[in-house]
């Protein structure tokens, strides 16, 4: 399996792969870890696929956002990003251009359910289901998640 192959496959599982140094670092959802032979065969390849991750992103540094809780990435809370949102990720080399798709559709935020109406680096804003006079709250990129298609409209 050529390291293209393997990165794809692992992708399309929820798996986000990325260069540290010259380590290859992994995140997954509790639910999607890895099988042994994977993982086998990411240290087989490893040369390969940290050639190949650099390659195709620019600067991988600026691509993630560090997690005050690590922990967080082993519950099964985490959210489940399609993969567009993930490409247009990799293609600005920004963490928040995840968000550009969602840009009137349903979202959730720490105070509920939303639209997102604008999406920046620093800052999203979103008009609130709850908020019936019509007025829009500020969130940080790193607070908003897609929300599944038979919650969106409950």
């Amino acid at each position: 399996m050529t390291a293209e192959t393997l990165v794809a496959a692992l992708e399309q599982e929820g798996v986000r792969l990325r260069v540290e140094g010259e380590k290859l670092k992994l995140e997954a959802p509790a639910n999607k870890i890895p099988a042994q032979e994977t993982i086998a065969g990411l240290r087989e390849n490893k040369a390969a696929i940290l050639e190949y991750l650099r390659a195709r992103v620019p600067t991988p540094e600026s691509q993630f956002v560090s997690l005050s809780d690590p922990m967080a990435c082993k519950t099964d809370k985490l959210e489940h990003w399609p993969s567009e949102s993930l490409d247009i990720e990799r293609r600005f080399g920004q963490p928040h251009a995840k968000l550009f798709p969602f840009i009137g559709h349903k979202v959730r935020t720490p105070r509920g359910h939303g639209t997102p109406l604008q999406v920046f680096a620093e800052r999203a804003t979103v008009l609130l289901d709850s908020e019936r006079d019509g007025s829009c709250t500020r969130f940080l990129p790193t607070e908003i998640s897609p929300v599944a298609a038979e919650e969106a409209y409950a």
